[in-house]
């Protein structure tokens, strides 16, 4: 488990608008810990977030993983 950061750190430290992490959020599964509420905003694994993008960047870019060669090769 990595820092555990606000949505403010969190768009620090990768780069991207807090409306494009919320978006990500609420339509993409971005991973959180702790939902943000009225008044109180969420909290966030930060290693899980970078991991989270990698894949997703990975996936977009329609490239494979190791992990992904191996399942691919076993079936």
């Amino acid at each position: 488990m990595g820092k555990t950061v606000n949505l403010l750190e969190l768009a620090e430290i990768t780069g991207f608008a807090v409306q494009t992490l919320i978006r990500w959020q609420k339509d993409e599964d971005m991973p959180v810990l702790l939902a943000g509420q009225r008044g109180r905003g969420g909290e966030h694994d930060a290693a899980a977030v970078i991991s989270w993008l990698a894949r997703r960047e990975v996936h977009r870019a329609g490239l494979s993983s190791p992990k992904d060669e191996l399942d691919r090769v076993r079936k």
